[in-house]
């Protein structure tokens, strides 16, 4: 409750556009919100449902990715992470692709849904659909009372509230979603450490030739 009145509270519309913007200033303001984003991050974040997320992305047969905008891009960053090491999953930019192969998940899916709000209406209608064919949801969003994409959920991945009310390209709750998948990602991984290193190193392989010399 506190979390939230605090954010309603708050008189500074932005959280990084206001004071001394001098280049020194600039570095050291972003550099002090992601040290403080991240305590905060951790402090939200419950072990247990981290684990439980982990199991589930493990045994997938399937995972599917649904985020627009911002959490789009944290989406994106979990893809290409795992299909670096050959894990099965979609993460569609079409929000209509999105919706549809949601519709079509099967037993042994996975879904994990990002949105900071836990308000966005295409991310809602996805987890909806994974529930109605009972697939397990991973919910990615932030601690709040009344979350709608939390209550769906099967797991809750909570961020912190820490966004102000005009948002300078979601620049906190971005660094607190990465954090999350970055945590996901490794923990899928130590279980099977050096099939993921060799998938890693194949992966690379296969690029090197298109860098310059």
């Amino acid at each position: 409750l506190s979390l939230d009145l605090n954010s309603e509270e708050e008189n500074n519309e932005f959280e990084y556009l206001s004071g001394d913007l001098s280049v020194k200033n600039i570095i050291y303001g972003v550099k002090g919100s992601i040290d403080s984003i991240m305590n905060q991050t951790i402090s939200v974040l419950k072990e247990e449902e981290l684990e439980k997320a982990i199991n589930l992305l493990n045994k997938a047969n399937n995972i599917s990715i649904f985020s627009i905008g911002s959490s789009g891009l944290v989406g994106m960053d979990f893809y290409y992470k795992l299909s670096r090491i050959n894990k099965r999953c979609t993460a569609h930019l079409d929000t209509h692709l999105q919706i549809t192969s949601s519709a079509l998940l099967q037993k042994g899916d996975v879904v994990v849904a990002i949105s900071y709000s836990g308000e966005t209406k295409e991310v809602l209608l996805c987890a909806e659909n994974a529930k109605k064919l009972g697939v397990p949801v991973i919910a990615i969003t932030k601690v709040s009372i009344d979350n709608k994409l939390a209550e769906i959920a099967d797991v809750v991945l909570n961020i912190p509230y820490v966004e102000k009310t005009l948002r300078e390209g979601a620049m906190s709750s971005r660094i607190s979603q990465l954090a999350i998948i970055d945590m996901l990602f490794i923990g899928m991984a130590k279980n099977n450490l050096k099939e993921v290193e060799k998938k890693l190193r194949l992966t690379r392989k296969a690029v090197e030739n298109l860098r310059e010399n």
